[in-house]
C-alpha cells in the first residue's frame, strides 16, 4: 500500500471497540428526554454524529431539550463509567506501536467529547501516539462535512499534497469527510459492510495500511 505522509484516524469502531459503551451511552442521554432506543438504533448512532443521531431520533431543534441532552451526556461521561466497556482491537496496539517506533505523523478527528476520549486513551495507555487530536466540541459542523480534517490539516502544520494524507474510518460519513477534505479514504472494514470501490481504500486490519 502507498505510503502516507500524515495518518488520521476516527476513534470510536477504527481504533476503540466502543460499541458496548455507546449502548449505555446512547440509552442514558436519550432516556433523560423520554426516548427509548433499540440495540439497532444504538449501532447506526455509531455511524453518525452526536447531533446527527439527536435529530435522527426526536426531529427536534428544541433549545432546552437540546440543553437536557447535552448536559446529560457531560454527565455520563463524566463518571467514567463508559470506561470498561471501550477496549482495543486486536490490531490497535501494533498499529500505536508502529506509529511510535516509525516517528510517523497521526492525529484523531472524532465526533466524540474530548473528555471521554482522553479518559479511554488514558485508561489503555494509548495516550501519547497521536500528535493532534479534534473532537465534536471544537467543530461547528459534524461529519460528513469535512471541516475536522481540514482543521487538522492546520493543526499538523500539513502544506503538502493532501492525497498523501489518509482519513481512516468505518462509518459511510468518515468516507464522505475525507473525499470532501480532499485527503484519501481509507475504510477499515470489520463487519464486511463495503465493496471495493475507486474511491476509497478498504482494509480489515490497521496494520495493511504499512504493508508493502
Amino acid at each position: 500500500m502507498k505510503k502516507f505522509k500524515l495518518y488520521i484516524v476516527d476513534f470510536d469502531g477504527t481504533i476503540i471497540n466502543s460499541f458496548e459503551g455507546l449502548k449505555v451511552f446512547y440509552r442514558a442521554i436519550f432516556g433523560e428526554i423520554g426516548h427509548t432506543v433499540s440495540e439497532e438504533e444504538c449501532y447506526l448512532f455509531t455511524k453518525m454524529s452526536l447531533q446527527a443521531a439527536f435529530e435522527y431520533k426526536t426531529h427536534s431543534s428544541d433549545p432546552e431539550l437540546i440543553k437536557r441532552f447535552r448536559n446529560k451526556c457531560d454527565e455520563v461521561v463524566a463518571t467514567g463509567e463508559l470506561l470498561k466497556h471501550n477496549v482495543p482491537f486486536s490490531d490497535t496496539i501494533p498499529f500505536v506501536n508502529y506509529i511510535k517506533e516509525h516517528n510517523i505523523k497521526c492525529g484523531i478527528v472524532t465526533g466524540n467529547v474530548k473528555t471521554h476520549v482522553d479518559m479511554v486513551l488514558d485508561n489503555l495507555g494509548l495516550n501519547d501516539f497521536a500528535s493532534f487530536m479534534i473532537t465534536s466540541y471544537d467543530l461547528k459542523k459534524q461529519k460528513p462535512d469535512p471541516e475536522g480534517i481540514l482543521l487538522s490539516l492546520e493543526m499538523a502544520n500539513y502544506k503538502g499534497d493532501k492525497k498523501d494524507v489518509c482519513y481512516v474510518g468505518d462509518a459511510y460519513n468518515d468516507f464522505l469527510a475525507a473525499k470532501a477534505a480532499g485527503v484519501t479514504p481509507v475504510m477499515i472494514d470489520r463487519h464486511n459492510e463495503y465493496k471495493e470501490s475507486d474511491e476509497y481504500i478498504v482494509i480489515k486490519d490497521l496494520m495493511e495500511l504499512f504493508e508493502d
